[in-house]
């Protein structure tokens, strides 16, 4: 496979030496991949584009979901055809869960999705329940998509196992993966509260 070099400061025309020089007064020093870019300064500027697009879109999507979109635009689609994909979703029956599992339901994703569905001690706010895990799937299931549910707990890693196993069989493979669980004390869901996990 061909490999094409990074671009060297002496090798540089004036447009792309002032974005590197740009870039290393910014961040100190400019990587390989960036001098790559360089040899075409349209696709060093898509790219230094994209922070600024992360910028903007990482307080409302966070860290994971930006990660998502990155891949998903850096296929240089300009629409996203999820349809027949499969997601496991856990933390899925109410909140942010919820939404996401609905949000990629509407789009055709089969969602296999995941909660305590019960109420915990601890963290001290309301947990999901096994009702909610019922009408998410209702309304998946409105919206044209299929959908499990499964009520297990993300630290009993039998009940996890099982799940993804199940939903293996059924789905045949799974394309996402959403971690919405909440922060829970504690490594074993049968133990009392310990440190926390992250």
């Amino acid at each position: 496979m061909a490999r094409i070099p990074p671009l060297q400061d002496a090798d540089a025309g004036p447009e792309a030496r002032a974005a590197l020089d740009a870039i290393r007064a910014t961040h100190g020093r400019v990587t390989n991949m960036k001098r790559t870019l360089a040899r075409e300064p349209v696709a060093l500027r898509a790219l230094m584009t994209w922070y600024d697009v992360r910028d903007q879109v990482l307080p409302f999507l966070g860290s994971r979901l930006t990660m998502l979109f990155a891949h998903a635009i850096s296929g240089g689609r300009t629409t996203f055809d999820l349809a027949g994909q499969v997601a496991l979703i856990t933390g899925a029956a109410h909140g942010q869960g919820r939404a996401s599992a609905l949000a990629l339901a509407r789009e055709g994703v089969r969602i296999a999705a995941l909660d305590v569905a019960r109420p915990l001690a601890y963290p001290g706010y309301p947990m999901g329940s096994s009702d909610e895990l019922a009408t998410l799937a209702q309304e998946c299931r409105a919206l044209g998509v299929d959908c499990l549910t499964f009520a297990a707990d993300v630290r009993d890693d039998v009940a996890v196992s099982r799940a993804v196993h199940t939903v293996a069989e059924q789905f045949g493979h799974i394309d996402i993966l959403f971690n919405l669980k909440a922060r829970l004390p504690g490594k074993s869901p049968s133990g009392p509260p310990g440190r926390g996990e992250r």
